[in-house]
């Protein structure tokens, strides 16, 4: 969350309020550009009385004055060492850790079993496991192609379930020491802004009826996550038809009030084919990622043909997202491409995840909201004026990044 991080988490915590109650709080503050306060918001709805805001508040407070007593209350504790010692398989192990709070299993060979869990990291007490074991373990889960791309590329990535119910996000490769194999545990369901940790303002980008928004992170930044808590918040609130072209569907989007269908996509295959279904009426499209100039020049047409795309990419902040677009087309064509963004761009939210005091991640935000001022910046290709218009807009709906770990730390959140 944003001004008040603490409010919505504080409200579940002491059984105050449900996730469905916090998430449409939520919205309402975004559609008003973050001017009303969250707890305002749960006690005009019916949703909290004056009393239990009071109590939240007086909680808010403490949590604020001894930031460690925030740490002991809501952080888990680290991962325990025989977590995994009853496991004769990966699927086994990736069993066990989505039923507890355990983000990623890492296994190597030559290496005991590791785990992270909420930022914590833990393993198992040796021995460790040989390569050969690592082979025959990782083996059951590779299907032929698995085995044939990894055979011609060194790595494969692919999805699979877990029986908690939810999902894993898997990467075999090749090392020196054999195979080796990253698992990243995911939630059955799409996340929420709430759930992530995210300011109430993104909320406004799920409003928008057409335009690009651009989505952008390092790697690991939770970028793909924060697009698919937007396509929820669309699937909540909207009647659409919403498009999705993933690399790897990491997040499945039951339809709710909108139509939701979602693609794997080749990077190789056109944009215009993949959403051809969406051509006959203006949908809401997701691009997770973005490849290189074509794909955005067809991101572009997309959304000046009357459709809203969420295209996530790859950058740290949203100047720099700005130039990484504008390099991935021929200089030539770098002045009509600024006239494009200028025209069609509705916004880009860029993020970074940071270590959280007492273990975990929490995110730093910086959101530009692109209206006439922004769009004249853009297609003149004035760049460098961007972090100034985002520091003096938080009123219009910006979000400034140093100023996000600013409240971070003051919070006591992030060291």
């Amino acid at each position: 969350m944003s001004e008040l991080p603490l409010l919505g988490r504080l409200a579940l915590r002491e059984g105050l309020i449900s996730e469905a109650q916090l998430e449409a709080a939520v919205r309402a503050q975004g559609r008003s550009f973050g001017q009303r306060r969250l707890g305002d918001i749960l006690v005009a709805r019916g949703d909290l009385d004056e009393a239990g805001l009071a109590r939240l508040l007086k909680i808010q407070r403490e949590s604020t004055s001894d930031p460690d007593a925030l740490v002991r209350r809501t952080h888990a504790p680290s991962v325990p060492a025989t977590l995994l010692s009853d496991a004769i398989s990966v699927q086994q192990m990736l069993d066990t850790c989505a039923s507890r709070p355990i983000n990623d299993l890492l296994l190597a060979g030559g290496e005991p079993v590791r785990v992270r869990a909420v930022g914590l990291a833990g393993s198992r007490r040796p021995p460790a496991l040989e390569p050969k074991t690592i082979r025959t373990l990782l083996g059951e889960l590779l299907t032929k192609p698995h085995r044939d791309q990894l055979d011609q590329t060194g790595c494969v990535r692919f999805m699979g379930t877990t029986s908690a119910p939810g999902r894993f996000r898997a990467m075999i490769y090749r090392c020196e020491a054999g195979l080796a194999a990253t698992f990243r545990l995911l939630p059955a369901g799409p996340p929420t802004l709430s759930a992530l940790q995210l300011p109430t303002a993104l909320a406004r980008l799920a409003t928008f009826e057409r335009g690009l928004v651009l989505v952008a992170g390092g790697v690991a930044a939770g970028k793909t996550s924060t697009a698919a808590a937007l396509v929820d918040l669309v699937n909540e609130d909207r009647s659409e038809l919403i498009m999705t072209a993933e690399q790897l569907v990491e997040h499945v989007h039951p339809s709710k009030r909108s139509v939701v269908q979602q693609r794997l996509r080749d990077p190789s295959e056109p944009l215009a084919r993949v959403f051809q279904p969406a051509q006959h009426r203006p949908s809401v499209l997701l691009i997770d990622p973005l490849h290189g100039g074509a794909d955005l020049q067809a991101a572009l047409r997309l959304a000046d043909m009357g459709h809203l795309v969420f295209a996530v990419t790859r950058s740290v902040d949203v100047e720099s997202t700005l130039r990484w677009a504008i390099r991935r087309v021929d200089p030539r064509a770098r002045a009509r491409l600024r006239h494009e963004l200028g025209r069609t761009l509705r916004a880009v939210v860029c993020q970074r995840l940071l270590p959280r005091v007492g273990g975990g991640l929490v995110p730093a935000v910086e959101q530009m909201i692109v209206g006439d001022y922004l769009a004249d910046i853009i297609r003149s290709g004035r760049f460098d004026e961007i972090h100034s218009v985002i520091q003096a807009g938080e009123s219009k709906g910006m979000l400034d990044l140093e100023r996000s770990l600013h409240r971070l730390r003051a919070q006591g959140l992030v060291a």
